[in-house]
């Protein structure tokens, strides 16, 4: 079992999603509009989820920088499912228009590959697209990168057993100091709300007793 286990398993048609935000602002990049109307032209494309705010739409077609989309949020009373029931009504009858300029910047793509071959002529075009691109939508690689293997990374990782304890040696020293400054700063504060300047001497131990309770 352990053998056919570790055999390559045959091909299944994958369905691959892509989330990404296309800026920083409310509105996308203008320099992603070009690229996300590429991708939306691939033959493995699926369109994309996405929309504007407070509305999501399924963004199926593309022409120019227009792009077409459906809206699968059709609010009805509840209808009990069986075999004759109507479907019309949970499918778009036509479709909307928008400008990708218009469009959130957050969203998902997605692509369809019905077999190996698929799969890899969507890799070759992604390469091909995002080859000399400063900033590209999606990237391809051969393997998934190890990012703790950086050289820019490992300088910057500090684990909590490497992180010296703040109360050992010196610093402990320091830190009752410094305790032992808050604590007479805060007796001190105490002392001088319990002096009431009246301007006739009175006992300070009176003036500092809590008030008895009279039974």
């Amino acid at each position: 079992r352990m053998a056919q286990a570790r055999e390559p398993c045959p091909w299944r048609p994958l369905i691959i999603m892509v989330p990404m935000r296309l800026s920083a602002s409310d509105k996308i990049n203008p320099d992603y509009i070009p690229k996300l109307a590429a991708y939306l032209s691939f033959p493995q494309s699926l369109g994309f989820v996405g929309g504007r705010p407070r509305h999501s739409y399924y963004f199926v077609g593309v022409r120019g920088f227009n792009t077409y989309y459906l809206d699968p949020h059709i609010t009805q009373p509840y209808t009990p499912i069986r075999k004759n029931i109507n479907v019309s009504s949970f499918h778009c009858a036509s479709p909307g228009k928008m400008s990708l300029a218009h469009i959130d910047p957050s969203l998902a793509l997605g692509f369809y590959c019905d077999d190996k071959n698929e799969f890899e002529d969507l890799i070759r075009r992604i390469k091909e697209l995002s080859a000399g691109d400063s900033m590209p939508m999606v990237s391809a690689g051969d393997r998934a990168p190890d990012y703790l293997c950086m050289d820019d990374v490992d300088e910057d990782i500090v684990t909590l057993e490497d992180e010296p304890s703040p109360r050992d040696g010196e610093e402990a020293d320091a830190f009752a100091a410094a305790a032992a400054a808050v604590a007479g700063s805060v007796a001190d504060m105490d002392a001088a709300a319990c002096v009431v300047d009246t301007g006739a001497e009175h006992d300070e131990s009176s003036a500092c007793a809590p008030a008895s309770s009279s039974t």
